[in-house]
């Protein structure tokens, strides 16, 4: 392997290996493609002008007031919240009943089965959202908060659904095996023994569910209406009237919202290793 010997005095020499440098400012590198968009978001929050700059001219805090100013923001919000709720919830019920049947039973179509319930994460987003806008708009579901959360049951399930098949497999079935032989019924087997087993991987399922709901705009796109929006349609409109230092406040928000809940878990739960 290629190395470096840079001099340490004295007459010894360090040797580093070559691949180690690389690595070093490949890391750098990720690093700073991940953090410079939002270092420079969270920058042009606070400055004084009326339109976005960075670095910011002058400090303020006057655009987070004015995120409350703009009506439509919060009732955004709220239909965000609570479509990313409900289908999280449905992508973590209906989720584990499908990785439980697919790593338990053994039946004809069950490695297609596997695959098709993966499918949304591979086909373009647009085709599915027209997709779903076509059924929602027969089924009258269109332009509701119903239709939205089950359209987003779309997206989600797959990430609820792998990661919770992933913890099934991990379990050894010998155990229920023993649970039921003590004459516990199927449901206690589940309560008792799977359900604790897997709970890292349920965790972790609608952690990744709610995080695609709430930020999702394609699928929300076909959706949403006059009289409902959720809060990336509102902030995508926002937008089309101009860059104003509001955007990068409603953005600071919603990053240090975001980086305080990964904090709670990972001292809670341990988030790194659930993912």
């Amino acid at each position: 392997m290629a190395t470096i010997a840079p001099s340490t005095g004295g007459g010894r020499r360090l040797r580093v290996p070559f691949f180690s440098v690389f690595a070093t400012l490949g890391l750098l590198a990720i690093l700073l493609v991940l953090l410079a968009p939002q270092i420079v978001v969270i920058g042009a929050a606070f400055t004084e002008t009326r339109y976005m700059t960075f670095p910011p001219e002058g400090f303020t805090t006057a655009w987070f007031g004015r995120v409350l100013e703009y009506r439509p923001f919060l009732p955004a919000l709220e239909t965000s919240l609570r479509a990313a709720a409900g289908a999280t919830l449905l992508s973590l019920l209906l989720g584990t009943m499908a990785a439980l049947a697919v790593a338990r039973y053994r039946f004809p179509g069950r490695a297609f089965l596997n695959l098709f319930f993966l499918s949304p994460l591979v086909l373009p987003t647009i085709i599915i959202a027209f997709s779903i806008f076509e059924f929602m708009r027969l089924t009258e579901q269109a332009y509701t908060l119903r239709g939205i959360i089950l359209a987003h049951v779309v997206i989600t399930f797959p990430y609820v659904f792998r990661s919770v098949l992933v913890s099934v497999q991990a379990v050894d079935p010998a155990l229920e095996e023993a649970a039921a032989s003590l004459r516990a019924n199927p449901w206690q087997v589940f309560a008792r023994v799977t359900l604790p087993a897997i709970r890292p991987g349920l965790l972790a399922g609608s952690i990744f569910a709610f995080i695609v709901s709430f930020d999702d705009l394609i699928v929300s796109l076909f959706l949403t209406g006059p009289r409902i929006k959720t809060l990336p349609i509102v902030v995508f409109g926002y937008t089309t009237d101009g860059l104003d230092p509001v955007i990068a406040a409603i953005s600071t928000v919603l990053i240090v919202a975001a980086s305080i809940l990964v904090l709670i878990l990972e001292k809670t739960f341990g988030f790194s290793r659930l993912v």
